[in-house]
């Protein structure tokens, strides 16, 4: 018998896969209360180097129109010996080069180095990714599917519940009740919110992204990759790692 939600599913995946509800046929996956949750309006980007640290990167890259996307957190314990991940830096390059990025991903991890990170390789191939792996050592190439897409926002969404629970009981004291820190970043806020999905004829979630002139969701993948890379246990699915990753 199912007792509590395990920390392992979202709430969302955790009501259609043991409890057997029905699952709107479509919908948004972040609602727009469990993202407020985690904002916090205080947070800035992290201006100083800090060598001495080991963050953990997400980067979307840039396909056609979209523009390549870098989130990096930072992991901290708290006195509840529960984890906080904190959003240190956030930003976007448009219409640059692969070799641009390549060089600015470099320069960066002399400032906030790479514990580990999750890059998209979908779109950029193995040499590129080759090439990354050479200026930034922990990085991991991942190419995306319907699978790794549902791992990846599952783990976000469970990372803004945990959050929204803590917000919501002030006096928590729970060291399996992680936390989530993103700034009040208008584009990042927008993109979480923008991702919808829709339950296939078989129950599995397939998800949308809203393609709207101005609205994409690269900050959002980044986002995830950057908390699926700072997540306890790894990506549960043995191959939704690139060959090589």
């Amino acid at each position: 018998m199912v007792g509590r939600r395990s920390g392992k599913y979202s709430d969302l995946e955790f009501r259609q896969k043991f409890l057997g509800e029905f699952l709107e046929e479509v919908d948004v996956y972040l609602p727009m209360d469990l993202i407020m949750a985690c904002v916090n309006g205080e947070l800035a980007p992290l201006t100083e180097s800090q060598p001495q640290k080991r963050f953990y990167w997400g980067v979307d890259f840039a396909k056609k129109r979209d523009e390549t996307a870098v989130i990096i957190l930072e992991k901290a314990r708290q006195p509840d010996g529960s984890t906080k991940l904190i959003t240190r830096q956030w930003f976007t390059w448009a219409k640059m080069d692969y070799s641009d990025q390549i060089g600015r991903l470099g320069q960066l991890r002399h400032h906030l180095p790479c514990g580990k990170g999750i890059f998209d390789q979908s779109g950029v191939g193995e040499p590129v990714m080759e090439d990354i792996k050479r200026v930034v050592p922990n990085a991991q190439g991942l190419v995306f599917s319907d699978t790794v897409k549902l791992d990846l926002l599952g783990r976000l969404r469970t990372w803004m519940e945990a959050t929204q629970r803590r917000k919501q009981q002030p006096t928590l004291a729970d060291p399996n009740v992680p936390s989530l820190k993103v700034p009040n970043d208008k584009k990042l806020v927008m993109q979480l919110n923008s991702i919808t999905y829709e339950t296939s004829k078989t129950g599995r979630i397939l998800f949308r992204e809203e393609r709207k002139e101005k609205i994409h969701s690269d900050m959002a993948w980044a986002l995830a990759m950057a908390v699926a890379a700072a997540s306890e246990p790894e990506l549960a699915v043995h191959d939704l790692f690139a060959p090589g990753g």
